[in-house]
């Protein structure tokens, strides 16, 4: 799909059950909703049979000489701009200001961990343009994923 898609969908319970895990970040333009970012433990989402298949390969998959099971991550997603607000710097601002939450509060995690399906490319460019990186593949219901990476280290390597 040209417009990108969402892979999940959350209700307003699950919304505040998420923030409550670590946190939605969102812009607003006056009372306008511009987009929201959302961030979550993998605790939080073991009762999602589409993440757990994402998180299943955390064991297998190395990054800098480690499983990506061997450190400390959030799941990052969904995430969402309005049409008319897209192309202006929105979801670079959304991950740093969720970086920056994360310094500040007592939340160690330092990998963003979020995937892409292979039919949504603009989903996985938006993804990679902030520097993530595609570090494995998973199926979930006959669709196809990338799982990506952002390290929160790396977090300075674009500019907002």
């Amino acid at each position: 799909m040209k417009d990108g898609f969402l892979s999940a969908s959350l209700d307003l319970d699950e919304l505040q059950s998420v923030n409550d895990s670590i946190c939605i970040m969102t812009c607003f333009s006056g009372t306008d909703l511009c987009g929201y970012h959302v961030a979550s433990t993998p605790e939080f989402n073991e009762n999602s049979p589409l993440l757990m298949a994402m998180m299943q390969q955390f064991g297998q998959i190395a990054y800098k000489g480690k499983t990506i099971a061997e450190y400390d991550c959030f799941i990052a997603g969904p995430t969402c701009i309005d049409k008319k607000y897209r192309g202006q710097g929105i979801y670079p601002r959304l991950i740093t200001a969720l970086f920056d939450f994360l310094r500040n509060t007592l939340d160690p995690s330092r990998l963003r961990i979020s995937f892409a399906s292979k039919a949504n490319p603009r989903s996985l460019n938006t993804q990679k343009k902030i520097g993530c990186e595609i570090i494995g593949e998973f199926q979930f219901n006959a669709n196809e994923f990338f799982i990506l990476c952002l390290d929160l280290e790396e977090i300075n390597k674009f500019q907002c």
